[in-house]
């Protein structure tokens, strides 16, 4: 989530402390904050900011085989071809999202504090709500959405995000984005996170298209490129300012680099 000009870190841990005082008050119990951070920080991020390379290697030779077996159906083909046999990828069950309420409740629970089962859930939802309401969208975000809407296209959201739908929705409605947009597909709500192939069957099953005709839109490589190529789609990589630049595999080249997102309208 972008969060203009503080960092991820900042959001955490004045959402976290707002959270640990608010556990103070119910259950007279101090939680460090650190502690918290770490703890909650293990449970929600998935495969975390920057997988380990082990792992991101593993990964994509999974990904590069359901790319070569065509895993997703196109048109005038039998939508049951390919198989996601767990004994073949076994490095995609990494990718199950964690239940935020429960996160919640075990990092409390880690650090010695029980919340009562009838609090731990607003509990949690605010904690969520108070991550979510420091959001900024980009500048050029929903003049984008809106052109390309006026082009005729089909727009969705796709993310890997722990926090419940309900949630994520009062932000996207807020920002002006909901409005915008066909769809949206939280790995909250599917069960499984980007790059796993269950998500963006969910996303192409929404919009009513195939992969062929889909370009998927994203800042991170594993997820919002290597993933959907694997899925038969095209991709755009979105490098924005002072992000890295990466060494990635041929077959999973993007289609095309932008550095914003207004620079859609000119190339698609």
């Amino acid at each position: 989530m972008p969060f203009g000009d503080r960092k991820r870190e900042e959001v955490l841990e004045e959402a976290a402390r707002e959270l640990l005082q608010k556990v103070f008050c119910v259950s007279g119990k101090h939680v460090e904050v650190e502690f918290f951070m770490t703890s909650i920080r293990d449970r929600i991020d998935g495969l975390g900011m920057m997988p380990s390379p082990g792992l991101q290697e593993d990964l994509l030779h999974e990904l590069s085989l359901l790319k070569r077996r065509g895993i997703a159906p196109d048109k005038g083909q039998d939508k049951k071809r390919g198989s996601l046999d767990p004994e073949l990828f076994p490095n995609l069950s990494h990718l199950r999202e964690a239940d935020f309420t429960s996160a919640v409740r075990d990092s409390l629970k880690g650090a010695g504090v029980t919340i009562d089962a009838g609090l731990i859930t607003p509990v949690a939802l605010e904690f969520a709500a108070r991550l979510c309401e420091r959001c900024k969208t980009y500048p050029d975000t929903l003049g984008t959405l809106d052109a390309l809407k006026e082009r005729g296209f089909i727009l969705g959201i796709v993310s890997n995000t722990s926090i419940p739908p309900k949630i994520i929705d009062r932000y996207l409605l807020e920002s002006g984005i909901l409005e915008r947009v066909n769809f949206r597909v939280l790995s909250s709500e599917t069960g499984w996170r980007k790059p796993h192939p269950a998500i963006y069957k969910e996303a192409l099953d929404r919009a009513g298209v195939f992969p062929r005709e889909t370009l998927f839109v994203g800042d991170r490589f594993l997820e919002d490129v290597a993933g959907p190529k694997s899925f038969g789609m095209k991709a755009a990589l979105c490098r924005f300012e002072g992000m890295p630049l990466l060494e990635v595999p041929d077959e999973f080249l993007p289609d095309l680099n932008i550095s914003e997102l207004r620079e859609l309208l000119a190339t698609i």
